[in-house]
Parts: C-alpha cells; sequence; structure tokens
C-alpha cells in the first residue's frame, strides 16, 4: 500500500477515535431509513468500551458515503473526520431524528461550504487501488481494506439498507480471490463478487 493511501485511512480511523479494537460482531442488518440518532449516538459512545462493535461508525460513514457518491472517489479524511463530528453534534441536539436524514444534511451543507476543487483534488479514487496494495506479507487483506468493500458495498446499493452479514462474507471471498489475483483493482473485483452473491 503506498504511504499516501496508508495515510489517508490512518488518520480518519484516528479522527473517528476507533483504531486498535477487536474484530467487530456487528448487526445482520441496518435500515438507513429507520435508524435513529439515539441509536447512532449509543452505539457512538458504547464502541471504544465494547470490541462486540468495534468500527461500527466508521464502517456506517464510508457505506453512507458510498451510497450518496455521485462517482466511485472517496472524501478525504478531513472531510470525513469533520462529517463525522457534524453529525455526532447534530444527533446529539435530535436524538429523535432518522440518522440518515442529519446525515445527508451535514453532508450537503459540508460540501456547499467547503473548497470543491480541494476536496475534489484530495479525494481517492477507488477504482484504481489494487489488491496488491491492501494485502499484508501474510497475503490478507489489512485494516484498512473492509472500509473500502463497505464503501464500494454502499455505492453499488440501490437502498439504504446495510446488511452486515453479507458485506462481511463480502470481505471473506474478496480477500480469497485477491490473494489469486493481486494486480486487478479491488473496486471491480468486489462489484464482481456482490453481483455473483446477488444472483444465488
Amino acid at each position: 500500500m503506498t504511504k499516501v493511501f496508508q495515510s489517508i485511512y490512518l488518520t480518519l480511523l484516528i479522527l473517528l477515535g476507533i483504531i486498535g479494537q477487536a474484530r467487530a460482531d456487528l448487526p445482520m442488518e441496518i435500515n438507513l431509513q429507520k435508524f435513529s440518532c439515539q441509536n447512532y449516538v449509543t452505539l457512538y459512545s458504547a464502541q471504544t468500551n465494547h470490541p462486540s462493535i468495534q468500527n461500527f461508525t466508521i464502517k456506517l460513514q464510508m457505506w453512507a458515503d458510498g451510497y450518496l457518491a455521485n462517482d466511485a472517489k472517496i472524501l478525504p479524511p478531513y472531510f470525513l473526520g469533520e462529517l463525522s463530528s457534524k453529525i455526532l453534534k447534530s444527533c446529539k441536539e435530535n436524538l429523535i431524528s432518522v440518522f440518515f436524514d442529519v446525515y445527508q444534511a451535514e453532508h450537503k451543507k459540508l460540501l456547499q461550504i467547503s473548497d470543491q476543487n480541494h476536496w475534489e483534488q484530495e479525494s481517492y479514487k477507488i477504482t484504481e487501488v489494487t489488491c496488491k496494495e491492501l494485502l499484508t506479507n501474510s497475503q490478507n487483506l489489512d485494516e484498512e481494506a473492509p472500509l473500502f468493500i463497505f464503501w464500494v458495498d454502499g455505492y453499488l446499493a440501490k437502498e439504504p439498507l446495510i446488511k452486515y452479514n453479507k458485506i462481511e462474507h463480502l470481505i471473506q471471498q474478496v480477500e480469497e480471490q485477491c490473494r489469486k489475483t493481486p494486480t486487478r483493482p479491488l473496486f471491480f473485483l468486489t462489484e464482481e463478487i456482490r453481483a455473483l452473491d446477488q444472483k444465488n
């Protein structure tokens, strides 16, 4: 993995305060149209002390960012970090609100006030990331790779429904195929495996 690539997502993990925890045991699925700010704030606060929901908010945010994206570019970490802070603040003030409504509103506002040329230039083209960049020396996907797969799943989704069990299975399949074809772009490999899973 390139140093730039590592820096982007190490920064994001630190900004969200959830690096270095155990593997997640996430809900089977979440309908973002029904998921409340109360749910989000509770889980955000609990994740530090409960490894069973490790990385919950960053996976949720990466999926939602992919779902809202107009093209296959992941916004830079400073943008996603600031967005996370604004969402948390707004949700704490409006606990009965639907999380995804707040997410979309804050996302839109932040894009409007940000320097578009700046964040577009620093956005990461996920279609250019190969498996080789994400495989460790032991030929396992590194800790950032699942976050990108969550983003891609959101980008390809037709409705705001996060199916965690299917995404975790997708991550395992992508890891297996990445070992066999390390030069393949992660985006297209994920897209291909995801499409085959939906047919079965």
